[in-house]
This record gives C-alpha cells, sequence and structure tokens, in this order.
C-alpha cells in the first residue's frame, strides 16, 4: 500500500490566492495541476466573520487577534493508495 500523508496549519491571510493558484508559484508544476482537486464551502474571510461573530455571541467579547479559527490541510495521496 502507497504512503499518503497530511499537513493541517492555520489560514493566513493569502491561502486563497495560493490555493485557486491566482499568482505564479515557483515550485508548482504547472503540467500537474490540472490532477488536482479542492472542494470549497465558502469563503475563508466569511467563515472567519462567522466565526468571529459566534464567538462574541457565545463568550461576550471579541476573539483574541491571535486566535486561529480556521485551519486548512493538504493531503497527499498517490492513486495506488
Amino acid at each position: 500500500m502507497g504512503a499518503t500523508s497530511i499537513h493541517v496549519q492555520a489560514v493566513k491571510p493569502g491561502s486563497e490566492i495560493h490555493n485557486f493558484r491566482e499568482k505564479e508559484l515557483d515550485y508548482v508544476r504547472p503540467e500537474l495541476s490540472h490532477l488536482n482537486e479542492s472542494w470549497v464551502g465558502d469563503s475563508i474571510s466569511h467563515r472567519l466573520e462567522s466565526a468571529k461573530q459566534r464567538y462574541f455571541d457565545t463568550v461576550g467579547q471579541k476573539m483574541q487577534t491571535k486566535a486561529a479559527p480556521i485551519r486548512e490541510g493538504v493531503i497527499v495521496i498517490k492513486q495506488e493508495t
């Protein structure tokens, strides 16, 4: 069975631009980009505002500046896995 991996980290401000390949990246192999898959249910900015509002409604104070309520993950799965 082949190996798989996952890397999860806090979302950064430029994550959507990076994820949708809206800027050229020197480490991306464009001939393989058509094989990438992604699922998007909502924009990161909209999801963050929603999380901040829920936090305020629940706790009664603003979310801390350094809070990272949204995380994203990259999963590498080979076809033979």
